[in-house]
């Protein structure tokens, strides 16, 4: 029969007192561990600061990823429109895109 072992983690924070609610430790190494569903995460200070600034550059590009996409949505909606419409320009010819040959419009696209 194997023996118990020592926790010689010092608890600094727990969500609630429930037994399997998150909590947040200090090793006897020094390092900060985050505990949440089970799963342990230890790491150094200085490597919980550095994932926290990945994390704001990522959110960055996620943010200016979702402004893109949304840009395009937008453009390929008017494309669609554009090309789905009556088939008529505004002068009432027929529409032979990017321009009307009979009024010289000339479209965004």
């Amino acid at each position: 029969m194997k023996k118990a072992c020592l926790n010689t983690d010092k608890e600094i924070w727990r969500k609630t007192k429930d037994t399997f609610s998150p909590t947040i430790f200090i090793t006897k190494r020094k390092g900060v561990g985050i505990e949440v569903g089970g799963t342990v995460n230890v790491k150094t200070i200085e490597k919980w600061h550095e994932l926290a600034e990945e994390c704001e550059v990522y959110k960055g590009v996620i943010d200016d990823l979702t402004r893109a996409y949304a840009y395009l949505q937008k453009e390929y909606k008017i494309m669609a429109e554009y090309y789905t419409g009556d088939g008529l320009c505004a002068c009432g010819s027929p529409l032979a895109p990017p321009s009307c040959s009979q009024c010289e419009l000339k479209s965004n696209i």
